[in-house]
């Protein structure tokens, strides 16, 4: 891609998910990264279409926000994209690598070989390696990927690439990953799903899509156990499991109870799938260990969320927010508090 560092900003940075389209754009100045523009705002409809009527609304919120220049950086959205942990033959054998990943991913992910943009990266040797090349392999099929450039390209937004989510949450937490020394995980907690990233010394060892721990699960419970609708139920999630309120005594104590009940069959769902991944971890490079769990996205802020999960993993849990990956501009203070910008102030870094 064109290189934008002499300008000193960064492509607009897009994170659409299934209830909310976040953006962030940087500006490089002496101390690093700097927020110049953040915008988050309400998709029409839940999941609704990466369409060029979606697109439109984008663009007129980027003009609105002082956002500036016409270049974006997109995460394929949860579920579009494949991914798959290879071993290759060793390169040294003068093996067609990129072939040969096609080949495996496109029948792991029954996708047509021909039909799918792909990428790979390799990973460090695991513990018992038996001299091949392990590279973590993404791919999206390319009709999906195409409806997507065509609807930005239609509003006049140049795509500069279709990142991936894992890419952009670890890019934008590196420092924060850096400290840890061994592995670091990372957990996007979104609205239709959550994603567990584990990442060592800037790689990307492993993604996982972890699809019933999405924030609509804690809105289904709710609407279930207390035979409410979609709205009362939002209401009186965001008045105590993201409120961070728990106790808030102008909830009824037996709906407290019920929210409470649904909040830790969530948790302890979410817990079994990190568990199974840290395992997952340990086995393949037992001399590092996951050090450190970080939570960012939308349901982040969830009361009690990494308390739990700290005491039942057993490692440091943090939610990272914006401030404390880039500098902030006090106009941009509310923004900066939400760990749902993670992801996109991470595809902003995107250089290629």
């Amino acid at each position: 891609m064109r290189s934008l560092l002499g300008h000193k900003r960064t492509p607009i940075g897009i994170d659409i998910g299934g209830r909310c389209i976040k953006a962030a754009q940087l500006a490089r100045g002496k101390a690093g990264w700097a927020l110049e523009a953040a915008a988050m705002f309400a998709q029409p409809a839940l999941n609704a279409p990466i369409d060029r009527a979606m697109v439109g609304r984008l663009s007129a919120v980027l003009e609105r926000q002082g956002f500036r220049g016409r270049s974006v950086v997109l995460s394929m959205p949860a579920g579009k994209l494949s991914a798959a942990v290879l071993e290759l033959p060793p390169r040294s054998s003068g093996a067609p690598l990129e072939q040969i990943a096609r080949a495996e991913l496109a029948r792991t992910a029954k996708l047509e070989p021909n039909a799918m943009s792909m990428d790979f990266w390799e990973l460090p040797a695991p513990a018992r390696a038996n001299g091949g090349t392990h590279v973590m392999a993404v791919a999206v099929a390319e009709p999906e990927a195409d409806a997507i450039l065509d609807a930005f390209e239609s509003e006049g937004l140049k795509v500069v690439s279709l990142d991936t989510q894992a890419w952009a949450i670890a890019r934008a937490c590196a420092a924060e990953a850096e400290s840890a020394g061994g592995i670091t995980a990372l957990l996007e907690v979104g609205f239709n799903a959550g994603l567990l990233v584990l990442a060592h010394e800037g790689v990307v060892l492993y993604q996982r899509a972890l699809s019933e721990c999405g924030v609509s699960v804690l809105h289904k419970g709710v609407r279930e156990r207390l035979e409410v609708d979609a709205k009362l139920a939002g209401y009186l999630l965001e008045q105590t499991v993201f409120g961070g309120q728990m106790d808030n005594e102008e909830i009824d104590s037996a709906v407290r109870c019920s929210i409470r009940g649904v909040l830790n069959r969530y948790i302890e769902g979410l817990v079994e799938e990190m568990r199974a991944s840290i395992s997952y971890a340990g086995h393949r490079y037992p001399a590092w260990g996951v050090e450190q769990l970080l939570v960012l996205g939308g349901g982040a802020s969830t009361a009690e969320l990494c308390e739990q999960l700290g005491g039942r993993l057993g490692i440091g849990v943090k939610v990272v927010r914006p401030s404390e990956v880039v500098e902030c501009p006090a106009c941009l203070g509310e923004i900066c508090a939400s760990p749902a910008l993670i992801g996109a102030i991470g595809l902003a870094q995107y250089e290629g």
